[in-house]
């Protein structure tokens, strides 16, 4: 019975190795896409907000009037 534990441990042992580095890999490689995402869509409404804040900026210069 010892040598069936000793010959399982050595195909799971491998295997346990194999699948949390796994896990640890697509995790990692997910939280750098994630943080790109959310840097890009950050400054996407940022630039939008600059725009529009620009935008607005302009049409109040052009339809101000002395008084």
């Amino acid at each position: 019975m010892s040598g069936m534990t000793s010959i399982k441990w050595k195909i799971l042992s491998p295997m346990i190795i194999i699948f949390a580095t796994m896990i640890i890999i697509v995790s990692l490689y997910s939280s750098h896409q994630q943080k790109t995402r959310l840097l890009d869509s950050t400054e996407e409404q940022m630039q939008q907000m600059l725009d529009n804040y620009l935008d607005s900026l302009n049409m109040l210069m052009l339809t101000w009037q002395h008084v």
